[in-house]
């Protein structure tokens, strides 16, 4: 919709993080931490909403799914990713949400 107008940060939730991250993906797939923090900090830099956070995660484990396995089998890969995502604890990140990186995504959920 050409005159829609634009989605606030906080409720940014479409897709530009997950077309953005397979590098990171690539470079960090062998080590989780590394990879689910690479995806935040490049998440919060344009997508407020947890629903875009939360799916570029998703996009990320399925990519690094299938670099971990050589066949696909379905329900393998459903629980994988439902593992994967109950995993994630935004807590996990508050050690360092005192960074200047964090900030804006902080005073605009405050």
């Amino acid at each position: 919709q050409k005159n829609s107008p634009p989605t606030s940060y906080a409720q940014a939730g479409g897709n530009g993080v997950a077309m953005r991250i397979l590098p990171n993906i690539l470079v960090g797939w062998k080590n989780r931490a590394v990879l689910i923090q690479d995806i935040f900090d490049n998440a919060i830099s344009t997508h407020g909403h947890l629903r875009a956070i939360y799916g570029s995660f998703l996009y990320a484990f399925s990519a690094k799914y299938l670099l971990e396995n050589e066949e696909f089998v379905f329900h393998e890969f459903i629980d994988y990713l439902v593992n994967e995502i109950e995993a994630i604890r935004l807590y996990d990140f508050l050690p360092r949400l005192d960074s200047e990186l964090y900030i804006p995504w902080i005073i605009r959920w405050e």
